[in-house]
């Protein structure tokens, strides 16, 4: 994906700190291509700084607050990233301030509610967002974790959030990003399906374009095969031979 590409962005989010979610040559790209807003928590805004973004463009928030986007309303919700309260910063009193760290995300359109947890890390607490808000579209990481390390969601975390949000589809991303979290995606299938869950899996590839409600069905994405651009008629085979 080129991020020089966008003809025009509202904003950039991102849920946390680390490099592949605050990535700075996307943020370079938009600061200079757009007006876009820079939206992400405190220590994330502190990056963004950093970037050369302007003062004007930044969005500190936190949990609680909501932006307006055109017909889109964007809640912030928490995140219980703990392995992005564990880098960057020592941990005052043992003590993780999720929301300085890491936000949720939460498009709230006419389609329904689509949220993004970033590199969320299991919690109880997705329960109560659940409750209180109309969530229909989950998006999270999962991946393996080797012996010792809590990293990345296992499929049945994933699985478990997805319910706690009473969402009707969920996606996973992380799963082919790392080669030491790379991860067969069908594992989680095999996991909503032995809890008999009603959930939808989705399973996307690089590049792949979901619509959402439209898509939710789809399964495991497939590339189009791009046959509209096809000339059968030029064909040695079986064109046209007058």
């Amino acid at each position: 994906m080129d991020p020089w590409a966008f003809e025009q962005i509202d904003a950039v989010l991102c849920t946390h700190h680390h490099q592949d979610h605050c990535d700075i040559y996307t943020i370079k790209a938009a600061l200079q291509t757009s007006d876009a807003l820079f939206i992400g928590p405190e220590v994330t805004c502190r990056k963004f700084r950093a970037f050369g973004v302007p003062e004007e463009r930044i969005r500190q928030v936190k949990p609680g607050d909501t932006i307006k986007f055109k017909d889109v309303e964007l809640a912030i919700v928490p995140n219980y990233d703990r392995m992005a309260c564990l880098t960057g910063e020592e941990v005052q009193d043992g003590k993780l301030d999720y929301g300085k760290y890491a936000v949720s995300f939460l498009f709230k359109t006419d389609a329904g509610g689509i949220i993004h947890l970033g590199d969320t890390l299991y919690h109880n607490g997705y329960r109560g967002i659940g409750e209180n808000h109309q969530v229909d579209l989950c998006l999270t990481n999962m991946g393996h974790n080797a012996p010792g390390v809590t990293d990345k969601l296992n499929p049945y975390e994933v699985y478990r959030i997805a319910e706690a949000l009473n969402a009707e589809v969920v996606i996973p991303y992380h799963y082919d990003n790392w080669a030491s979290s790379n991860l067969d995606p069908q594992q989680l299938e095999m996991v909503v399906k032995a809890n008999r869950s009603k959930l939808k899996v989705v399973i996307l590839k690089h590049g792949a374009k979901f619509i959402f409600p439209k898509d939710n069905d789809i399964g495991h994405y497939q590339y189009p095969d791009l046959r509209e651009r096809f000339r059968p008629e030029k064909s040695w085979e079986y064109g046209n031979k007058s």
